[in-house]
């Protein structure tokens, strides 16, 4: 009885191994709300815990310095960059866990560069609504890795915008804070979430579609390493430029609304999109990133929206057959009436859909509608050009009716209460014309003065 063989213990871990929030979600909490929430469990100040435990771990960080850190830096930790590597690595190594990668964005290291214009927020926003649930509940959560992106400007849950600043004392929010609490302010130690009632929810729009974009890009990182991306997205390029171009690259670039190199920019020379350029694509494709990339087919279900407290969220549906025939019957309506001539930009707000869905569903349609409109401008400009050249023999004529020669400086004096200069060369040229005309008129006048 005394030969049986104990089981081995777990490896110790120097700070407590909490489980993170969220994981395999749209809502996954955040590497620095992670840290926060570590900071929390052990009733320690976040920004002393970083400073003893994390940055001496950290390469860049013995140069750039911790003040730098603190105020620029920080923010990266959420990212694909090296501040994001050494705090991964250093988090597994102080809890023991191995399942925080998901809490960055190091998954989409293969696909978005870690210096892309548009990635990253520069301040700390939240949602006033999200905050309000947890608080409901009782119960502290984390801020998830979404509300880090710059693009995500709308709460996908709740449809109203995040607010980057103390409803209290108006101030931004360090990315590190001063207390180990996301939800009360780090100066004056107020809810963050006062004023939620005010919030107003907006309709749906593309700022709503980016928000569950971006929800399923970050759920879609789980289990999934950046090799793995990596290889999906150039999968994804050769199929969209098989499909859009028949192989040739400009051509697919130019039908999708890129510009004419993109694709032989990432197909090529290995450049990686931005995420702005992400989700233009997913934009004018209709689909989710993970559809995309196919690490979802269109006709799965959806992973479920999970709001910041754990509930459920209902998602918004795709347009049905019968919407789009309603949309493809008013587009003609307006397109047949030929004193309709408003650009796409008001035709898609009125029918409530994103510029990007109508040229991709109706593209001959929205052509002409764009063709009239342009040729509607056109013609005002035109009316325009010839009204200032009017203007301009005018004041030449009042000016040489006073007996003053109408040099250019006088009649830049006088068009200036017009708005209009001669140093636009169709202006200029009616002046000149002016002037010939004035001088053969006082030519005549004269001749038939001295005639007998």
């Amino acid at each position: 009885m005394f030969d049986a063989v104990a089981d081995p213990l777990p490896p110790r871990s120097r700070l407590i191994g909490r489980a993170p929030v969220g994981v395999g979600t749209g809502r996954v909490a955040s590497l620095i709300g992670y840290i926060v929430q570590l900071a929390r469990t052990h009733h320690a100040n976040p920004r002393e815990l970083v400073r003893m435990e994390f940055l001496p771990h950290c390469q860049r960080a013995s140069w750039t310095g911790q003040a730098n850190f603190f105020s620029g830096y920080a923010r990266t930790v959420n990212g694909v960059g090296p501040y994001a590597e050494d705090f991964l690595r250093a988090a597994e190594r102080l809890t023991g866990r191995k399942d925080l990668r998901p809490l960055t964005l190091l998954p989409w290291r293969a696909v978005i560069p870690a210096n892309s214009a548009g990635f990253l927020a520069r301040e700390v926003r939240w949602c006033r609504h999200c905050l309000m649930e947890v608080r409901r509940d009782r119960a502290y959560r984390p801020f998830p890795l979404v509300w880090s992106l710059d693009a995500y400007q709308v709460c996908g849950t709740h449809r109203t915008p995040l607010i980057n600043r103390c409803p209290s004392c108006g101030k931004a929010q360090p990315f590190v804070p001063f207390l180990p609490d996301q939800n009360h302010c780090s100066h004056c130690g107020q809810w963050l979430g006062f004023g939620w009632e005010r919030d107003m929810a907006c309709s749906p729009s593309d700022e709503v579609w980016t928000a569950r974009a971006l929800e399923d890009l970050v759920a879609a990182g789980t289990g999934l390493d950046d090799a793995a991306l990596g290889q999906a997205w150039r999968r994804c390029c050769i199929r969209l430029v098989g499909c859009y171009g028949q192989g040739a690259k400009k051509v697919a670039s130019q039908a999708l609304g890129l510009t004419s190199t993109a694709f032989s920019t990432w197909l090529v020379k290995g450049q990686k999109p931005s995420l702005p350029q992400l989700l233009q694509l997913c934009r004018r494709l209709d689909q989710m990133p993970a559809e995309l990339l196919g690490l979802r087919r269109p006709d799965e279900e959806k992973p479920a929206l999970v709001s910041m407290a754990g509930r459920l969220v209902s998602q918004a549906t795709r347009v049905s057959v019968a919407r789009l025939a309603d949309i493809h019957r008013r587009l003609q309506v307006i397109v047949g009436d030929s004193t309709d001539c408003r650009s796409m930009a008001d035709v898609r707000r009125e029918m409530g859909v994103s510029r990007g869905f109508l040229a991709y569903r109706f593209r001959e349609l929205c052509r002409r509608q764009s063709a009239k409109h342009q040729g509607q401008r056109d013609a005002a400009v035109a009316l325009r050009r010839r009204e200032e050249r009017i203007t301009v023999q005018e004041v030449v004529r009042k000016i040489a009716q006073v007996g003053i020669y109408p040099a250019r400086r006088r009649t830049n004096q006088a068009l200036r209460a017009y708005k209009l200069h001669l140093i636009r060369p169709a202006l200029l040229e009616a002046y000149r014309q002016a002037l010939e005309k004035q001088k053969c008129e006082v030519f005549r006048s004269t001749r038939e003065k001295s005639a007998p």
